[in-house]
């Protein structure tokens, strides 16, 4: 499998101003306001503009790169009306799972009402309720609970009232004490409570700030302010700790403690013509958002509190933040707020922040384009090239892109030299130009443009196979996802899928043309350049034949499978290797299936199970086969060939057999095949090969080749396939699954390969190298409805980053989100960077006196695991392997001269004799290592 990044995911073209960086963007909205905002998992936002003035709400859904995908006028009015209320103030923006959003508005006029409504996934009010309860009119904040009701602060009193989820009253607390002011926020608590920040409330003659209430609003305990502040916010942090925060005419304070007390830090700092407006917690900390001096500011905090970064936008232009979101996991900050350019002339925006990054920043944008006539001249005619990596670079920071359906790039950086580069991953392009140096300023745009200049008129056909997991004896459903990344229409395509022999034939997505034993084909419709495919094929599994742990290889190929290019250094020989179980013996072979001789010495290497048994080196003529046969001992036999240098494509021959014939304990040995990589880089094939399981998580991700023993050692330059599965456990349909996936340093993001997946998919790259998968509208049943399409999966391939040092341990997991809820976070997957990590076995201190010239095959000795003895006296005679304590491990008759050393030995010294009728001819000593 050889996938290239063209995909059907495109960026969106962002809107921007001039106060951005990495991923950031700002998008002015039509209409002015007061705005609140908040962020799904999948970085979709909705905003809520309310106007005093005014009888209507205005909600808009912004995409997360920035675009606005609609916005909804809410009118005034229903049944019943409060007299004289006006939805003017939006305190509350919940989506729901199925797309639609839930939001919680007061009137203007004080004690008049809350208003609920839903509005549906195009902005289209579907019902909404007046209620009149006194001491809940402007409330400023609401959160709601797993079972749907709505808890929001009152600002009069202090205090929380309760709402069910169809917004009829349930109660209203109000803590003890008096002399309460406004409250400002409110943030769920571990213990199923409420934290509630107001202004000041008095217990006795002391102020406090923050109250812990529980679910029925009764009060557990009160906080105090490092200063006597004035609106005052809560939240809770990633660690489980708390921070509130607030302000006064001369200082700025805030606190981070838990809810028995404990103070973790508290700080108060002199400041003037501040104001605190909103407070969001982050992966690593906190950040608040208001305005200093009439300049929009946020400031960053640890999770201990201490303040990182204070960064203001908008300056001299009468700007502040006035709501925060964030996503859990996620660096971004969502920011809404005001800015007045001109006297009179506000402006509402939305805001994506990198909370990372420092304030000298420029936007770096470009072109990536088709050069059709490869003249490397610039044409306004050519065709964008979608999906194209592109990479900026500078020291000690690499950020990556991708090209979008026009074909359009663009980085938010720090000011200074940048390196960038558009990632020609194709055969059938070359890039016209090296990578560009570009000085980028401060609030400045700079360009950079890319043209990739055609080299063949061809087609490429790809093909990729993937599964969710083989459940012993149950039906498994396989993806075939089929591309052509060339620049010519394909006729007649033809996938041909080879099942292992343990499973069968059930149904397809498309009818198959003919079904021969294991092969199935299906006959295509013409393919279109840089267009893709899928479908799905249910299998049966044999049983109860198929035992748990045994591995199954199902194999896709897709024709035409002809490459185009100049392959004048290409000699004409081709290396193919084969594994045959045939009765009671494994056979295995090498050939030169080319018509030419090979123009070097072929390595070959034998293994058995997890040690190398032999190793040989030959010059193959045109029509050579090199066979080799074993007793059907129940090990796994691998064998793989070097392939001729310059031949097209990108096979590295190998072949596996597993389950021939039984060992001691009368099965046979599993779990080797996986440890290497099959032999599937060419573009028009694809192996997977999937272990029999009892069960599997059902949220996890997993890495292949999966690596050599417990350090799971990969050779340098491998690639790595990884697999993702999710499945829905909760009670509902999930609407939309993201994954974010960001990937260690070790790897090269601008050359991931995605491959097939069980549902229709958008990916790109964002960041210093996260991948990010979204299923938008994938309707996942949850598992108590439907298990077997509860289920779905992706797999794709990356690359090491060159010469990675020995030792270098991968390590990679995915963030899993489905709808609104937290991320589910996937295990750990680890490979380490190795080499020569395979055992060996070896041969030294031959006793040549007695036994005469013995020939190590192959040569050099140091691979040597076949011994051949000059005498054909010594045919029939017996070989007598012993371990240093004498305790006798082997036995086989010389045959033909020879005689293989079992696998199994282990490491060590070992001693040999040769012996006729009892009496021993002669001896040697072997070494068997790992080295």
């Amino acid at each position: 499998m050889n996938i290239f990044r063209q995909s059907v995911a495109l960026l969106f073209l962002l809107l921007f101003s001039k106060s951005a960086f990495g991923q950031e963007w700002t998008t002015f909205l039509p209409k002015t306001g007061k705005p609140v905002i908040e962020a799904m998992p999948d970085g979709n936002l909705f905003v809520a503009e309310s106007r005093g003035s005014v009888d209507t709400l205005t909600v808009y859904k912004i995409t997360p790169a920035g675009q606005i995908l609609w916005e909804s006028d809410i009118k005034s009015g229903g049944s019943p009306t409060p007299g004289g209320s006006r939805r003017n103030g939006c305190v509350g923006i919940f989506p729901d799972a199925n797309g639609s959003v839930k939001l919680v508005t007061h009137s203007a006029t004080v004690n008049a009402g809350i208003t609920f409504s839903q509005l549906d996934g195009a902005g289209n009010e579907m019902w909404r309720f007046d209620t009149i309860s006194a001491g809940s009119g402007w409330t400023l904040d609401a959160v709601r609970d797993a079972n749907g009701d709505f808890v929001l602060t009152r600002n009069y009193g202090l205090g929380i009232t309760k709402y069910d989820a169809n917004g009829h009253f349930k109660f209203s607390k109000i803590p003890p004490g008096g002399g309460g002011n406004w409250t400002e926020s409110i943030c769920k608590t571990d213990d199923g409570g409420y934290l509630i920040a107001a202004d000041w409330f008095y217990i006795g003659s002391k102020s406090y700030n923050v109250f812990h209430l529980n679910s029925l609003g009764d009060t557990l305990g009160y906080y105090k302010m490092p200063c006597n502040s004035n609106d005052n916010l809560v939240c809770k942090g990633a660690d489980g700790a708390y921070c509130m925060a607030g302000y006064t005419s001369s200082t700025i304070c805030w606190k981070v403690f838990h809810l028995d007390g404990t103070v973790v830090f508290e700080n108060s700092l002199p400041a003037t013509g501040v104001a605190f407006n909103d407070l969001v917690a982050l992966p690593d900390g906190y950040v608040i958002g208001g305005k200093r001096n009439n300049v929009a500011t946020i400031w960053r905090l640890n999770l201990n509190g201490d303040l990182i970064s204070e960064r203001s936008f908008f300056p001299g232009e009468n700007s502040v933040f006035r709501g925060l979101a964030s996503v859990p996991g996620s660096q971004l900050v969502y920011a809404t707020g005001t800015t007045e350019p001109s006297l009179g002339n506000t402006q509402v925006f939305a805001m994506c922040i990198d909370a990372t990054w420092p304030e000298n920043i420029g936007l770096l944008t470009g072109k990536v384009r088709k050069d059709d006539d490869a003249d490397c001249a610039t044409d306004p005619n050519d065709a964008p090239f979608v999906g194209v990596p592109v990479v900026a670079t500078a020291p000690g920071y690499t950020f990556y892109t991708l090209s979008d359906a026009n074909g359009n790039y663009r980085f938010w950086l720090e000011a200074g030299d940048w390196q960038v580069e558009a990632i020609n991953n194709h055969p059938y392009w070359a890039a016209c130009a090296a990578p560009q140096t570009v000085a980028v300023f401060q609030d400045d745009t700079v360009s950079a443009n890319f043209w990739l200049k055609k080299l063949h008129d061809c087609p490429l056909m790809q093909v990729s196979i993937s599964n969710y997991s083989m459940i012993r004896c149950l039906d498994v459903f396989y993806a075939v996802r089929f591309c052509n990344l060339g620049n010519t229409t394909v006729d007649d395509p033809q996938i041909t899928v080879v099942l292992d022999p343990n499973l069968n034939f059930i149904s397809a997505d498309i009818p198959p043309s003919l079904v021969t034993g294991d092969s199935i084909v299906f006959d295509l419709a013409n393919i279109p350049p840089d267009s893709c495919g899928v479908f799905l094929i249910k299998v049966g599994m044999d049983c109860p034949e198929t035992q748990i742990g045994q591995t199954l290889c199902t194999s896709a190929h897709i024709t035409p499978n002809s490459i185009c290019g100049n392959f004048s250094n290409w000699s004409g020989a081709s290396m193919a290797v084969g594994a045959e179980c045939d009765g009671d013996s494994v056979r295995l072979f090498v050939t030169n299936r080319g018509s030419a001789t090979t123009s070097e010495l072929m390595d070959y290497v034998i293994t058995e199970d997890d040690v190398i048994l032999m190793r040989d080196s030959i010059v193959f003529p045109p029509g050579l086969t090199n066979l080799v046969a074993f007793a059907a001992n129940g090990s796994t036999w691998r064998i793989e060939s070097e392939q001729e240098p310059g031949h097209p494509g990108f096979s590295m021959p190998s072949a596996a057999l597993e389950g021939c014939g039984e060992n001691g304990t009368g099965s046979f040995s599993m779990g080797f095949i996986n440890m290497f990589p099959p032999d599937d880089d060419d573009f028009a094939d694809d192996i997977n090969c999937t272990t029999v399981v009892g069960s599997c998580d059902p949220n996890d991700k997993e890495g292949f080749p999966k690596g050599f023993g417990a350090k799971k050692y990969i050779e340098r330059g491998i690639d790595l396939d990884y697999l993702i599965r999710f499945q829905n456990t909760g009670t509902a349909p999930a609407f939309t699954v993201v994954l974010r996936d960001t990937l260690p340093e070790s790897l090269n993001p601008a050359s991931i390969e995605i491959g097939a997946a069980s549902h229709p998919f958008s990916w790109f790259l964002e960041g210093r190298g996260v991948l990010v998968v979204r299923f938008d509208n994938i309707l996942l049943p949850d598992s108590t409805a439907n298990e077997p399409e509860s289920h779905g999966w992706i797999n794709f391939r990356i690359a090491q980053k060159p010469d990675l040092p020995d030792g270098t341990e991968i390590e990679n997991r995915v963030g899993i989100y489905f709808d609104f809820n937290d991320p589910v976070m996937t295990n750990f997957t680890f490979h380490t960077i190795g080499k020569d990590f395979i055992p060996v076995v070896s041969i030294q201190e031959i006793d040549k006196k007695s036994l005469g010239i013995v020939r190590i095959f192959p040569n050099p000795a140091q691979a040597g695991s076949w011994l051949v003895f000059e005498k054909e006296t010594f045919n029939g005679l017996t070989f007598r392997l012993f371990d240093v304590f004498g305790r006798e491990i082997f036995t086989e008759k010389i045959e033909a001269r020879r005689v293989f050393l079992p696998s199994k030995m282990g490491e060590g010294m070992f001693v040999f004799r040769v012996e006729k009728s009892g009496g021993i001819v002669g001896s040697g000593k072997l070494v068997a290592k790992a080295p």
